[in-house]
C-alpha cells in the first residue's frame, strides 16, 4: 500500500514547483511587455502604485509590495537615475514618491501592454475563481509570515 504522506509530499512539491514556474513566467512575460520603455517588472510595480497614488510614501510602497526596504530603495534609485520618478524628502514619514513627466509618459505608454498581459494571464478565470486565487495566495503569504 502506498504511503499517503509520501504521496501528499510529492503532490505538494509539484504544487510549489508550479507556483514558482508560474511566478517566473509571469515576471518574464511582464518584463517583455514593459521593456519598450527600459522598465523591468519590479520597476513597473512601483510605477503603477506611484501613478495610482501620487506622493505615496516610500514606507507605504514597502508595505503594499511586501518587499524589503533595501529592495525598494534600489528600485527607486534606478527609477530616479532614469528620470522616471522623484523623491520629495523632508517629510516626517520619509520620502514621498512622484512620477516625473517622463514617468507619466512611460505609464501611459505601458498601460495598454500591461493590461493585455494581465488579461492574457487571467483569461478563462471567472470572477469567483479570481477571488479564490487571491484568497489562496493571501493565505499562503500569511502562513509564511507566521513564526
Amino acid at each position: 500500500m502506498p504511503d499517503t504522506k509520501l504521496l501528499q509530499d510529492d503532490y505538494d512539491d509539484g504544487l510549489i514547483r508550479q507556483f514558482f514556474r508560474t511566478a517566473r513566467a509571469f515576471s518574464r512575460t511582464l518584463n517583455g511587455a514593459v521593456s519598450q520603455e527600459d522598465i523591468h517588472s519590479s520597476e513597473w510595480m512601483v510605477l503603477n502604485l506611484t501613478a495610482r497614488h501620487p506622493g505615496i510614501m516610500q514606507g507605504e510602497l514597502i508595505q503594499r509590495l511586501g518587499v524589503e526596504p533595501a529592495a525598494i530603495s534600489r528600485t527607486l534609485t534606478r527609477l530616479e537615475k532614469k528620470g522616471i520618478i522623484c523623491r520629495e524628502s523632508g517629510r516626517e514619514r520619509g520620502n514621498a514618491i512622484r512620477l516625473t513627466a517622463k514617468g507619466e509618459t512611460a505609464v501611459k505608454k505601458l498601460s495598454r501592454p500591461v493590461t493585455e498581459h494581465r488579461q492574457q494571464a487571467l483569461q478563462g478565470f471567472s470572477t469567483e475563481e479570481r477571488e479564490q486565487l487571491m484568497s489562496f495566495m493571501m493565505r499562503m503569504a500569511d502562513n509564511l509570515q507566521q513564526k
